[in-house]
């Protein structure tokens, strides 16, 4: 795919990975040729967008909420205007791979993708370019996954027993303490 779209759930997670991810371009030096766009409400400026939008062509990454990625998926992009709803379902559907975090925080969002991902298969809606659907989450709610068109195989990945090495299988099974503080905690 040309484009990686990321959607977390909230927006403190879309500003960390971000972050994160700039840093990883940073460090490749490939700062000039793969832009990094944040979508969420009121983060992208109208010069960023109108970039985005006229350069459908160029590989990026997109980091934004579910609801701004989701919403453009089904042509309705919460704080675009109507006339920009095919420009920015294109760039969220065709030649994108988007990856919905911590789907656990956002089922709604996770079914209404995965049945959009199962629309484009059935109904003959392949795009031009190559699309996928990656679904992330430590606590895996089946439930989320599973829709009609789409239903839940589970096809997970989970560590297995050669993944344990000795420092992981120590954290792992590390004891935890829980506390309770009372009083004034500042």
């Amino acid at each position: 795919a040309r484009r990686l779209v990321y959607a977390a759930p909230m927006r403190v997670l879309v500003e960390s990975i971000t972050d994160d991810i700039a840093r990883a371009r940073d460090n490749l030096g490939l700062t000039d040729e793969l832009p990094i766009l944040q979508l969420m409400g009121g983060s992208l400026s109208s010069e960023d967008i109108g970039s985005w939008r006229v350069s459908m062509d160029s590989e990026s990454i997109v980091v934004g909420t579910v609801d701004q990625i989701v919403s453009r998926q089904l042509m309705r992009g919460y704080g675009a205007g109507r006339g920009t709803y095919p420009m920015d379902f294109a760039l969220v559907t065709n030649g994108a791979h988007v990856v919905v975090d911590e789907i656990q925080l956002c089922g709604q969002a996770t079914s209404t993708a995965r049945q959009i991902a199962a629309f484009q298969r059935r109904a003959g809606w392949e795009t031009a370019e190559p699309v996928g659907l990656t679904c992330l989450s430590a606590t895996i709610e089946p439930a989320y996954l599973d829709t009609v068109d789409n239903p839940f195989t589970g096809q997970t990945v989970r560590l297995g027993e050669s993944d344990r090495s000795a420092s992981l299988a120590k954290r792992l099974d590390a004891t935890r303490r829980v506390t309770q503080v009372t009083g004034d905690t500042k």
